[in-house]
C-alpha cells in the first residue's frame, strides 16, 4: 500500500504522517520507509511527475508499504495513481483562518532561524494570506469527491486523536487496537513540542487573535468554502 498523506499546509501534517509510519510499525506491516527516505532525502516529495510516481510504485512493489507526505494539487496523473486498489490518500483540513494565523507563527519561528528550511517566511499579515488560503480550499474542494481519499479534520485530530486514527486506519482497511492507538498517541504527545513544524495545537484561534476587520476580511473571502466544510461564520 501506498499511503499519500496530502494534507493542507498547517494542519498537523507532520503529525499525521507520524501517526500512519507508528501504525506500520506497530502492526508490524512490511514497509519502506527506510529506503523512501534515503531515495527521496525524507518522506517528503514535493512533485508528483511522473518519474517519482513510477519510483514510489516500484519501491512499494519491492520494499513493502509507504507513507508519502505531500502537499499535492489534483491532476490527471494523480487521479490515475488513485483508482488503483494499492494507492491511499488522506487529506487533512482546518478552518482557513486558522491556517492563515498558523503560517504567520511559522513565518515569525523562521526569520528567527529556527527553521532552517525556510518555510513561510513571506507571510506577515492575515490579508495578504487570504488569496492564499481561498486557493487551499478550492484545493480541498477538489479532493472532497475524488475516489480513495479520506479527508481528516484538524480539529478532530488534535480533539479526539484515538477517534481520528481508527477511522483513518477503517480507510486504510487495516485493523487496530485501542491499546496500539494509545500507544502511539502517548509517543507523540511526548515529541510533537519540539517540532517547528507544530505550532500551538489550538482551534478556533482566529476568534481571539484577529482584528474584527481582519475577521471580517476573512469571512467575506471565506465563506463558501466555511458553509460547505461546517465551520462557525462568526
Amino acid at each position: 500500500m501506498i499511503i499519500l498523506s496530502n494534507s493542507l499546509p498547517k494542519t498537523g501534517s507532520t503529525l499525521l504522517a507520524h501517526y500512519q509510519e507508528d501504525i506500520l510499525r506497530e502492526l508490524n506491516i512490511y514497509h519502506g520507509q527506510k529506503r523512501l527516505v534515503g531515495k527521496f532525502g525524507g518522506r517528503y516529495i514535493d512533485i508528483p511527475t511522473k518519474k517519482k510516481l513510477l519510483q514510489l510504485f516500484y519501491l512499494n512493489l519491492g520494499r513493502g508499504s509507504l507513507v508519502v507526505k505531500c502537499h499535492w494539487r489534483q491532476d490527471k496523473l494523480l487521479n490515475f495513481a488513485l483508482t488503483l486498489p494499492h494507492v491511499k490518500m488522506t487529506v487533512c483540513y482546518r478552518d482557513p483562518r486558522d491556517i492563515i494565523l498558523s503560517m504567520i507563527d511559522h513565518g515569525e519561528r523562521t526569520r528567527k532561524g529556527l527553521d532552517p528550511s525556510g518555510a513561510f517566511s513571506e507571510c506577515y499579515e492575515v490579508s495578504d494570506l487570504i488569496p492564499r488560503a481561498v486557493d487551499l480550499m478550492k484545493q480541498l474542494e477538489e479532493w472532497r469527491s475524488q475516489k480513495n481519499v479520506h479527508l481528516i479534520r484538524y480539529e478532530e485530530l488534535v480533539s479526539d486523536p484515538a477517534k481520528a486514527i481508527e477511522e483513518m486506519s477503517t480507510f486504510l482497511n487495516l485493523s487496530i487496537d485501542s491499546r496500539i492507538i494509545e500507544k502511539i498517541i502517548l509517543k507523540r504527545e511526548s515529541i510533537k513540542k519540539g517540532s517547528h513544524n507544530f505550532n500551538k495545537g489550538t482551534i478556533c484561534r482566529w476568534r481571539s487573535e484577529m482584528s474584527p476587520q481582519q475577521q471580517k476580511e476573512c469571512l467575506s473571502a471565506l465563506k463558501p468554502y466555511l458553509v460547505t466544510f461546517d465551520y462557525d461564520l462568526r
